[in-house]
């Protein structure tokens, strides 16, 4: 996989290039030296040709050399190494310093990058072979034993594009020349990501005031950190429902929204989603349901169309009112459950690819996070922290919004703390790789009575607040509601978390700001 050739490519890059002039010359020596670095892990010692072993060792040292150097000085370099092993390159050394071009160089960049690229994309191929051995010989325990191996493998070779993929990212963003570079493609990118026809709104306006494109922006993970019953998946409902809701633009394919759960059951997803974006009361609903299957059973028997005619009316009607919002707003929304604590990282990103492939996917709702899996047994904190980075590395190779929600810590169930990102349950790396955190919290007062449309309204009340946000203001307090019931006793729980209305409810409460020096939160 690395030949003489190779070798010398890299020995006159280490010897010619002038970091000075060459802006990605720190990176140029860095991927030489990790190419060179596991090509020698990945190895035996024996399997290395004896004869370019030296010039291997020695252009894996100068490479490293170079990286921290800020120049190559030959004459300097030579002395350092006139009495060590090297000592005999030293003519060949001097041979390979050159004058090159930026052509050139650019050139050996590339072809230094792609082969770093494969080396990557193997690691760990040794394993993969020997589960082949294995699987072939029969050399095994049982039929879990092979599958959790493959898996294992697989997540690996997965990582490492992953890995290849930052690379690459990272050699398009260094490759910026402030003096020479067109900054129209930056400039054209910026513009894309705020367009506010571009994201997705809320439905909360104290939330997207809060939000510099007014609305989510895709590429972006937004965690939302909740106590168990506070209304986590309820709340991701919502937001899920608004943004198809609210889509302005009818001149595309439907706008697709994917809910993957590992929380609710289909059914259950699609009753809160019904009363969600209809309105309907969840009583409402499951009393017409009972109401209908009890008048169609007479009929199982005795006339089992008259049965099937009497259900599929009330279907076709249920069906009729939730399609129908969705065609006027030109929006679908897909419904996925996966099993909990056995679907991984890797087989949601194969639900999300094979969704993209048929529909116009616009944003992805996961629930929740702590119930996915990376099938490496981590530790639960370097699990969550390497599940967030996933989802952020899927919703920037799927161009998605990416929305999840995750179990705050005991410290986050006290109504009376000022909310803190240490709250987040049981890894703070997974704050760290989400451009957005808001909390949800029963708020200190968790039922309340207000005045809606003049009717006293028994109300379930949540404190949001904004703990991270990558372009914007954090540290804001504001109120939700869950409508309970009347103050005459009738039933208003659909599933539905709408902002209190009313100014001075929300001026009547103290705002919160998160003091970053010392990571925690004050209260004016």
């Amino acid at each position: 996989m690395i030949g003489e050739e190779f070798i010398d490519v890299c020995l006159k890059a280490c010897c010619s290039i002038d970091n000075r002039k060459y802006t990605k010359s720190k990176e140029l020596f860095n991927n030489i030296y990790t190419i060179f670095k596991i090509y020698n892990k990945e190895n035996e010692k024996e399997d290395v040709p004896t004869e370019f072993k030296d010039k291997f060792e020695l252009t894996m040292y100068l490479s490293a050399y170079r990286t921290q150097a800020s120049y190559f000085d030959y004459n300097y370099f030579a002395d350092r190494i006139s009495k060590g092993k090297f000592k005999d390159f030293l003519p060949l050394i001097k041979e390979k310093v050159m004058d090159l071009d930026e052509e050139e160089i650019e050139k050996i960049f590339i072809f230094v990058l792609d082969k770093r690229k494969v080396l990557e994309i193997t690691k760990g191929s040794k394993e993969m072979e020997l589960l082949l051995e294995d699987l072939y010989s029969g050399n095994y325990l049982d039929d879990k034993e092979i599958i959790s191996r493959w898996e294992t493998s697989l997540e690996y070779l997965h990582k490492n594009m992953v890995e290849i993929k930052k690379i690459e990212l990272m050699s398009e963003v260094s490759s910026l020349d402030m003096l020479n570079d067109d900054l129209f493609p930056v400039l054209e990118k910026f513009r894309e990501n705020i367009d506010e026809r571009n994201t997705l709104k809320t439905g909360y306006s104290d939330l997207e005031k809060r939000l510099s494109a007014k609305g989510f922006e895709k590429r972006r993970l937004y965690m939302i950190g909740g106590c168990s019953g506070v209304g986590k998946s309820a709340f991701l409902m919502n937001l899920m429902c608004n943004s198809a809701k609210l889509n302005e633009d009818k001149d595309c394919k439907p706008k697709t929204f994917l809910y993957i759960t590992a929380e609710n059951l289909i059914d259950e997803s699609w009753a809160r989603y019904y009363c969600c974006i209809t309105g309907e009361t969840y009583s409402s609903l499951m009393e017409k349901i009972k109401e209908t299957f009890d008048i169609a059973e007479k009929y199982k028997e005795s006339d089992p169309s008259k049965y099937k005619e009497i259900i599929y009316e009330f279907k076709n009607d249920l069906d009729d009112k939730a399609k129908r919002i969705l065609k006027e707003c030109n929006s679908n929304i897909i419904f996925k459950y996966v099993q909990p604590r056995k679907t991984t990282v890797r087989d949601i990103e194969a639900i999300i690819d094979a969704v993209k492939s048929e529909n116009n996917i616009q944003a992805v709702y996961l629930d929740y996070l702590d119930l996915f899996s990376t099938g490496l047994n981590l530790d639960i904190r370097l699990e969550q922290a390497y599940i967030a980075q996933e989802f952020k590395n899927i919703a920037v190779s799927s161009n998605v919004v990416l929305v999840t929600v995750t179990q705050l810590n005991k410290e986050g169930y006290n109504s009376n703390s000022a909310p803190s990102v240490t709250s987040m349950g049981e890894s703070m790396k997974k704050v760290d790789h989400s451009d957005f955190v808001l909390f949800l919290q029963t708020a200190e007062k968790e039922k309340d009575v207000i005045s809606l449309s003049d009717i006293p309204t028994e109300i379930k009340k949540i404190r949001m607040t904004l703990l991270k946000n990558r372009n914007g203001k954090t540290g804001d307090v504001n109120y939700l509601m869950m409508k309970s019931k009347t103050s005459s006793g009738i039933d208003l729980f659909n599933y539905r978390i709408e902002q209190i209305p009313g100014k001075e409810y929300h001026d009547s409460f103290q705002e919160n700001i998160y003091d970053e020096e010392n990571d925690c939160n004050t209260w004016n």
